[in-house]
């Protein structure tokens, strides 16, 4: 198993919380069925070699491999920063969780959202992280107007930090970032 992933089990284990880190802050844990699955094991197992296949050939390029590798070794999306690491195949409505219908969404204004920069977790309020493809930087997109910025310099940085316990909301760079020139 990865590092990034082992590390992402023992911090939820630790916590006593396999959801989104939103969820439990603001008092989630108090209500309904969800709140008891999340706080005793991972909502979704983990995605099938088979689902990531098919949600790259829908986006017409690759999952960053760390991307890939979470999503197969630990649960398919629902955990993590903000609400959840978004998942693969998991459904097609708008607003979902889901990595190719948000980016599908997204892209439809090509002139807010650039092409191969995949959202991995929503903040709410259309505050969004997002991963570039091609070099698994992290951006957090701050809705409109269109700002992004810098926040973290890899996918595998941006797990660690959580890891280690940052609160990620929290982490953003003043420096604003240009993922359309990038």
């Amino acid at each position: 198993m990865d590092r990034i992933s082992a590390g992402i089990i023992k911090k939820c284990q630790q916590d006593e919380w396999f959801g989104g880190e939103e969820w439990n802050d603001t008092g989630f844990s108090d209500y309904g069925a969800l709140s008891k699955i999340v706080s005793t094991g991972f909502e979704h197992l983990p995605a099938k070699a088979e689902q990531v296949a098919a949600a790259e050939r829908e986006l017409g390029f690759p999952l960053p491999s760390l991307l890939t590798t979470v999503l197969t070794e630990v649960a398919n999306g629902g955990f993590g920063p903000g609400y959840g690491l978004f998942g693969v195949a998991r459904g097609k409505t708008s607003g979902s969780d889901d990595l190719v219908t948000d980016y599908s969404v997204r892209r439809g204004d090509q002139k807010v959202w650039p092409a191969g920069w995949l959202p991995i977790c929503s903040f709410g309020c259309d505050i969004v992280s997002a991963v570039q493809a091609s070099t698994s930087r992290v951006v957090r997109f701050l809705g409109d107007p269109a700002v992004f910025c810098l926040e973290a310099a890899s996918l595998h940085e941006w797990f660690q930090a959580w890891i280690d316990g940052e609160k990620m909301f929290d982490r953003v760079s003043s420096d604003l970032f240009d993922p359309f020139r990038a």
